[in-house]
């Protein structure tokens, strides 16, 4: 199987993050524990939340660390096969796209974890999972996960953020040992459309 892979909230929990170093930076409580991103969950403009990233965003991509077992998990995949494609937006209006790659790439090193391709991009993530032939798309923000579940099967890895989306086509997850699970679990169920394995 083709196994797409989403970074921020997937590989690493990307809402813990802002909730701990948010909490610190703006001296606040959270308003709102379901906001996806600073604005929402603190009640702040959008020039303090770029501000907070501005400040926060190399000590975040280089040193917070990658799920529990999510190094080990995707290792067993390709072990058995399954190609791996890391499929993340991720950028910053701070670091040039390519210094922002090549720290991904680093991360990736340091945190273990193995692909077969990685894509940064800021397009359509659901025609990427079309024209790439994904089978299972790994996935947590709720924006991106309604136009993929409706070509392709879709893991979404829970946060508080995404706790009220209800699509069909998605399984819910809450670790990497439930990954392996769901994806197990649909391999022998034998319900991809898009390639064979």
């Amino acid at each position: 199987m083709n196994i797409g892979i989403d970074v921020d909230g997937v590989l690493n929990n990307y809402n813990a993050y802002q909730k701990k170093e948010g909490k610190k930076y703006f001296k606040k409580k959270i308003i709102n524990p379901y906001g996806y991103d600073l604005q929402e969950m603190f009640g702040i403009t959008k020039e303090e939340d770029h501000q907070f990233w501005k400040e926060h965003i190399l000590n975040y991509a280089t040193k917070f660390k990658a799920r529990p077992y999510a190094s080990k998990v995707i290792k067993k995949l390709r072990q058995n096969g399954h190609k791996i494609i890391i499929i993340t937006a991720r950028s910053s209006s701070s670091i040039p796209k390519e210094d922002m790659h090549n720290i991904l790439i680093n991360w990736l090193k340091e945190n273990q974890i193995e692909y077969d391709e990685l894509i940064m991009t800021n397009t359509n993530k659901a025609k990427i999972c079309l024209d790439k032939h994904i089978d299972i798309m790994i996935e947590d923000s709720p924006d991106k996960i309604i136009p993929i579940s409706k070509n392709t099967k879709t893991i979404c890895f829970y946060a508080d953020y995404n706790k009220f989306l209800n699509v069909k086509n998605m399984i819910r997850v809450k670790s990497w040992k439930e990954v392996e699970k769901a994806i197990k679990k649909e391999r022998n169920n034998h319900s991809f459309s898009q390639s064979t394995f």
